[in-house]
């Protein structure tokens, strides 16, 4: 980094954002699997830029939200409604975030009747 705080680390301090690797699981999403309702819930990984871990949280929580796949959700008033939490929200390297950022990993899985 020069003394003038030019270069990547004098631009991150600047703007104060961070590169994060977020984890978030979802639970109650109601999907039509083969003209069946069935209740899932899901983990998701995705990069993002951010002030904080909280903020990065709350910005990825919007990201897959409007992931088309959750989009198709459908809506039973009969049952808690869809939530999604942060598990994790770490710090992720420069190379890694550059590799990994477009990618949103989701997995469902079938979540137990009640």
């Amino acid at each position: 980094m020069a003394a003038d705080g030019s270069g990547a680390e004098g631009d991150r301090k600047k703007d104060g954002m961070e590169k994060f690797e977020i984890e978030l699981q979802g639970k109650n999403f109601l999907f039509d699997r083969d003209g069946e309702p069935g209740k899932f819930g899901f983990n998701a990984r995705c990069f993002v830029r951010a002030r904080s871990p909280e903020e990065a949280g709350k910005m990825a929580a919007i990201l897959v939200r409007q992931n088309p796949l959750l989009k198709d959700a459908l809506v039973d008033s009969g049952m808690a409604a869809p939530a999604i939490r942060l598990v994790q929200a770490r710090k992720a390297g420069a190379l890694r975030f550059l590799l990994k950022r477009s990618a949103t990993k989701i997995d469902f899985f079938p979540e137990e009747e009640v």
